[in-house]
């Protein structure tokens, strides 16, 4: 009787730890999907949870053509998009024909990334759904580890003898800058065009001692690239943090949008269907046919054109604190709209980019003499003798709104903790969904 018991404890323990795997590749298999940037060619599925629906970004440069196709056996798909510029106003739309949303040969007008709302006509609808992407005269992009947007940074684990890629979008004449960074391993950064042999750039050490930085390129053409991280040795493995810029030929930053937007951002979708694709008149039409008060309603607060990101000052990354007041301090090229503001935010790994205070204080903000802006508040209690991650970002305030992508987010740990390497190793995500405090009670 005893063996059999011992027998019976082993398979019980069995049982256990293979539950505990299938749960912790759930897990993973969640995370992986949390990366909501379309790639041409390539469909991705999802599960409406919401009647909010959820958010997807993709890189388009314009003249381009792309068709968009939502379609689900369980509920009747909507989509919307917003062009880089986002103004408020979707430039297209279209409901459901036979459980399929389609909104086909859109001509993009302004390069940059653009925002899709895959949602359901009812406000009930849940369910299953598959988005693809295709782009006239695209094919699929060449296999690679994920996908990184302008603006954004994103985490990835190199092996030894390996490369790890991560694919773009590009347009003619833009100026990137990409950056690897790690205190694991001395990084080598490849640019390639996708799915051809011909090296760009190179390089194993204009950042820090153990960093790789390709600075200011610019494109040759419009399509897809690639950013092969490597080490400078085939021994080299570890974690590293890959970032992108892209500008304009004035080195303007493009707004951006990361790599990993969050799924649930809290997004007002008209959800009135539409049977078939509708393309929505430009700002300047809409506001001679529309009458003043419905113009006026609609007229964003914000400057028209793409929006630079902050560029961080204060405090450096890697600070430590655990308690007490912050100053933060950025730069940024541009000039404040009437409605418009700055918030910085704050957030834990992988947790949603709070502002951590009222927005509203920083309208009519101006910057000292060097050209700094600067911002001084106590550390939320949730981050006290923690780590967390800070940014700051322009936004509109009234209604609350995102205006312009996030600056490139920094670390803050704990005294205790003080020493440790550089890099924030956590995405910024313009995309994201603040939890604006001038909505908090």
């Amino acid at each position: 009787m005893t063996q059999w018991r011992r027998i019976a404890g082993s398979l019980a323990t069995m049982a256990i730890v293979f539950t505990l795997l299938l749960l912790l590749f759930n897990i993973q298999a969640t995370r992986a999907q949390d990366d909501n940037t379309l790639t041409p060619g390539v469909s991705a599925e999802s599960e409406l949870a919401s009647r909010l629906g959820e958010e997807w970004t993709f890189q388009a440069c314009a003249g381009d053509v792309v068709t968009i196709t939502m379609e689900s056996d369980e509920f009747d798909p909507y989509l919307e998009v917003y062009d880089a510029v986002d103004d408020g106003d979707p430039v297209a739309e279209a409901g459901s024909d036979d459980g399929v949303a389609l909104i086909e040969d859109l001509e993009i007008e302004q390069s940059g990334p653009h925002l899709i709302i895959a949602a359901g006509e009812r406000r009930r609808d849940r369910g299953a759904y598959t988005l693809t992407l295709e782009m006239a005269d695209e094919d699929a992009a060449e296999a690679v580890d994920g996908v990184i947007a302008a603006g954004g940074s994103v985490t990835g684990t190199l092996r030894a003898r390996r490369a790890v890629a991560w694919g773009f979008r590009g347009c003619e004449g833009q100026v990137i800058t990409a950056e690897a960074v790690s205190d694991d391993f001395d990084a080598y950064l490849e640019l390639y065009p996708n799915g051809a042999d011909d090296m760009l750039a190179e390089d194993d050490n204009s950042g820090r001692l153990t960093d790789a930085r390709i600075e200011e390129f610019t494109l040759p053409e419009t399509g897809s690239y690639v950013l092969l991280v490597s080490g400078a040795t085939r021994r080299d493995a570890g974690d590293f943090t890959l970032s992108l810029s892209m500008g304009d030929e004035d080195g303007s930053q493009a707004k951006a949008a990361t790599s990993t937007p969050i799924p649930t951002r809290k997004v007002a979708v008209r959800v009135t269907p539409r049977p078939t694709a509708t393309r929505v008149a430009s700002s300047s039409t809409a506001s001679s046919s529309a009458s003043p008060s419905s113009a006026s309603a609609s007229a964003p607060a914000a400057s028209t054109g793409a929006i630079a990101a902050p560029q961080l000052i204060a405090p450096p990354d890697m600070a430590s604190f655990d308690s007490g007041r912050l100053t933060f301090q950025w730069k940024w090229k541009g000039t404040l709209a009437e409605n418009q503001g700055f918030e910085v935010r704050g957030w834990r790994l992988n947790g949603p980019h709070n502002g951590i205070h009222d927005a509203r204080i920083t309208q009519g903000i101006t910057p000292d003499a060097r050209g700094v802006y600067s911002l001084s508040r106590k550390i939320p209690k949730e981050f006290r003798g923690q780590e967390w991650y800070w940014t700051v970002a322009v936004v509109q305030l009234d209604p609350y709104k995102r205006s312009g992508p996030e600056a490139t987010p920094r670390k803050i740990v704990p005294a205790r903790a003080s020493g440790g390497g550089g890099g924030s190793g956590q995405p910024g995500s313009p995309l994201d969904p603040p939890d604006s405090p001038l909505s908090r009670p």
